[in-house]
């Protein structure tokens, strides 16, 4: 029975119990309540100021974290993406991409960034009024993912080939206090191979914005800042990425800058021919699983969760098209198609495609781009 002794059904027992137990607000929306206490003075002077109840984006997506004295490794190729930054919880500084309001937007930026090959910790609730950052649980995460795919749902957009710019303002080999020395700047950090962690404030879409906040921060005291350049979440030189030779810093040298690159040049599955307009690095061979105009077929929702990796993409028309994760060679691809046969899915709806650049192609089409 209830507080008043009227008797409540299983049905709403059962239900009591399951938003007793949800602490991720998956089944409803948190509801924030503080009571205050005002105490009295004598001192006229006393001003009240009271306790503000944090809000804003609570779900953010962990690709890393460092403990205090251990280096964290590769995280500058997190860089090219504007949402990276820094969560210092406790002893521990975590690395992230994005932040979110409603669980599954961060569960579809997940799944987002796992069909683009970056590896996910785990998705996180940033407890900001105790200092926290809590693991949501899996169980609730691949729930989740589960009604994302049968939604059609869409995580944010982490292929769109924009250069971003940011300002490097220091790089130190040992540790420092972040909050002294940058007390005025909000800065990101990723510690290299090299064991030299690199601060960077700001990002920008284009090279003057940034190049206006470096001189910005020079102003301030940082007089060693000067502007990075990311292509595809890929460091390039100013150069490579098309700043204007009369815009860039006197004395600049394209060598020097490329010997502050922390990255390795990736140089591999470059195409030899010196005039091709392709970059056989970014050929990425997936198989076309299904067209719907409608949401996915339940029927298949638990399929594709199996498989793993499978991404919708919505068109203008409203339909949406279901691809596989990426491979490496056509014949990976081929391969994959034999073992989703084996999920029950039919091989004359699937077809080995290729992503180029973030754009959709047949076989047959990218190789008449390439020929041309």
């Amino acid at each position: 029975m209830d507080e008043y002794g009227v008797t409540i059904t299983e049905e709403q027992y059962a239900r009591h119990w399951e938003l007793f137990n949800d602490s991720t607000g998956l089944l409803h929306d948190f509801a924030e309540e503080r009571t205050t206490v005002q105490f009295r003075s004598d001192d006229k002077t006393y001003s009240y100021n009271p306790y503000k109840v944090p809000t804003g984006k609570n779900y953010v997506i962990i690709v890393g974290k460092e403990h205090k004295d251990v280096a964290a490794n590769d995280l500058h190729k997190y860089l090219g993406y504007n949402d990276f930054k820094t969560i210092t919880r406790g002893d521990t500084v975590y690395y992230v991409l994005g932040e979110y309001t409603k669980i599954e937007d961060a569960v579809a930026a997940k799944t987002e960034l796992e069909n683009k090959g970056v590896t996910v910790d785990l998705i996180g609730k940033d407890n900001i009024r105790n200092g926290s950052l809590t693991p949501v649980d899996t169980a609730v995460v691949n729930k989740v993912e589960k009604v994302n795919l049968q939604n059609g749902k869409e995580g944010p957009d982490y292929s769109v080939p924009v250069q971003l710019f940011r300002v490097q303002v220091g790089a130190f080999k040992n540790k420092i206090d972040e909050d002294a020395i940058f007390k005025d700047v909000d800065v990101i950090h990723a510690t290299g191979n090299d064991g030299i962690t690199r601060y960077y404030s700001g990002s920008f879409t284009t090279y003057d914005e940034a190049e206006a906040y470096r001189k910005q921060m020079v102003s301030k005291g940082y007089k060693n800042a000067f502007v990075v350049a990311y292509e595809y979440q890929e460091r390039k030189t100013l150069v490579e990425v098309g700043v204007d030779s009369t815009k860039l810093p006197p004395g600049y040298n394209e060598q020097k800058e490329l010997n502050s690159f922390v990255e390795p040049r990736d140089t591999t599955n470059q195409n030899n021919t010196a005039n091709s307009k392709i970059d056989w690095s970014k050929v990425k061979y997936k198989v076309k699983m299904g067209y719907f105009t409608g949401n996915v077929p339940t029927s298949l929702v638990g399929i594709y969760y199996d498989i793993g990796g499978v991404k919708g993409v919505k068109g203008t028309d409203g339909s949406y098209t279901y691809y596989s994760r990426e491979f490496k060679t056509k014949q990976e691809a081929e391969n994959a198609i034999l073992d989703y046969k084996t999920y029950g899915l039919e091989e004359e709806n699937m077809s080995v495609v290729i992503e180029y650049r973030y754009i959709y192609y047949t076989l047959e089409e990218f190789k008449k781009m390439a020929e041309e």
